[in-house]
């Protein structure tokens, strides 16, 4: 099932969590994106055309038609229904000092228990530039996070967001084709209710785009 909103109460709270116990956590650089907002940041989809064009000031941009979503588990009990759920987003900056494109994932429980009691999660992404005649390699890279009552709660009431490493090799007028993706069975998920932890069955992708730095 994918949700391009999931219903949720929870404000979008940014959150930045590093926790580990012998497992990478990387928790959004971007966590403070709200504050970098720009003026003048574009994400234009140019009409009859499948690129994503970015110019001006952009620092921690969402490519909102990027975004997809998708319930890993649902939990029913007396006291109502709970779901698990993980998303798939590309971000971008683009401004006078950093060109970077990075993925992102976000992990989280909504209905009656907004507070999931552990998560494992991954999530990664794929850049590769166009215009080499063979096809340039994509270059990947990944991020986790791990929460329980062990190595630290979850967050309570909001989202936990994961981004990946950075692709930096950009520099202006030049496209990349871009997604992120989190593997089947690489998130577990628990969740207050449930008998047993949620594992994703299915793989999330993001929606495949082609980005380009103006």
């Amino acid at each position: 099932m994918t949700l391009k909103t999931p219903l949720t109460r929870s404000i979008r709270i940014l959150f930045a969590l590093f926790l580990t116990l012998g497992v990478a956590a990387s928790i959004s650089a971007s966590t403070q994106r709200s504050a970098l907002a720009a003026t003048g940041c574009t994400v234009g989809h140019p009409v009859n055309s499948e690129e994503y064009d970015i110019s001006g000031d952009c620092n921690s941009e969402r490519v909102a038609d990027a975004h997809t979503c998708q319930v890993i588990g649902t939990s029913t009990t007396s006291a109502g229904t709970t779901q698990a759920v993980e998303c798939a987003d590309i971000y971008v900056t683009d401004n006078s000092s950093a060109q970077e494109i990075w993925g992102e994932g976000k992990f989280y429980c909504q209905g009656v228990y907004v507070q999931c009691l552990g998560m494992n999660v991954q999530v990664w992404m794929s850049a590769s530039s166009i215009g080499s005649p063979i096809g340039p390699p994509a270059h990947t890279f990944s991020g986790s996070y791990k929460c329980n009552p062990s190595v630290g709660a979850c967050p309570n009431g909001m989202p936990a967001y994961v981004a990946t490493g950075h692709y930096t090799q950009l520099g202006h007028s030049t496209c990349f084709n871009t997604y992120s993706w989190e593997p089947a069975g690489g998130d577990i998920i628990s969740v207050n209710g449930a008998s047993s932890a949620f594992h994703s069955t299915t793989e999330l992708d993001s929606v495949k785009i082609t980005l380009c730095v103006l």
